[in-house]
C-alpha cells in the first residue's frame, strides 16, 4: 500500500522523499507480481493527482494496483473503506486472487527491457535483470508466471 495525503495537488514531501529513496527500484520492476493500493486522503481536492501520481511509481516498481481509494475527509476513513481494503489485501495474501500483467504493466516492462538490453552486460541493471530472470522473458505475465511457479 502506498498512500499520502494531497498537498497543493501533489504527495507529501515525506512520501516524495520515500519514492525518491526507493527509485532505483523503477529500474529493476523490484517489487514485480505484488497488489498494492493506492490511497490519497484531502480535505477537498486533487486526490486524483495523488492517485495517478502513485499508481505510475507502483507499475515501474512492478506493482499492480487493484485498487485506487480517495479519501475525501479529515476524520477517520469509514467503515467500508476499511473493510473494502481488509477484503482486497485478504484475497491476495490467501491466494484466491493472483497478480496478472495488463497493458501498462506490459508497455513499462517493453520499456525497461530496451533500455536494460542497452546496458552494458557488466552494469549493476543488466546484471539484476539477468540474475533475476527477467532479462529472458518476453513478457511481463511471462515472469509473473515463473514467479508464481518459483521458477526464477
Amino acid at each position: 500500500m502506498l498512500s499520502s495525503p494531497v498537498y497543493s495537488h501533489n504527495v507529501s514531501g515525506d512520501t516524495k522523499a520515500f519514492i525518491d529513496r526507493i527509485s532505483y527500484w523503477c529500474h529493476l520492476l523490484r517489487l514485480a507480481g505484488k497488489p498494492g493500493l493506492v490511497i490519497a486522503s484531502a480535505s477537498s481536492n486533487g486526490a486524483h493527482f495523488v492517485i495517478d501520481y502513485l499508481e505510475k511509481i507502483f507499475r515501474y516498481l512492478g506493482v499492480l494496483v487493484v485498487e485506487r481509494i480517495s479519501i475525501f475527509s479529515v476524520k477517520e476513513p469509514d467503515i467500508y473503506e476499511r473493510e473494502k481494503c481488509a477484503k482486497i489485501i485478504n484475497e491476495y495474501l490467501t491466494g484466491n486472487l493472483k497478480v496478472k500483467s495488463n497493458e501498462d504493466l506490459e508497455a513499462v516492462f517493453q520499456t525497461m527491457k530496451y533500455i536494460i538490453s542497452n546496458q552494458p552486460e557488466n552494469h549493476a541493471e543488466f546484471l539484476y535483470w539477468k540474475n533475476s530472470g527477467l532479462y529472458n522473458c518476453n513478457t511481463f505475465q511471462e515472469y509473473l508466471d515463473k514467479l508464481e511457479y518459483n521458477l526464477v
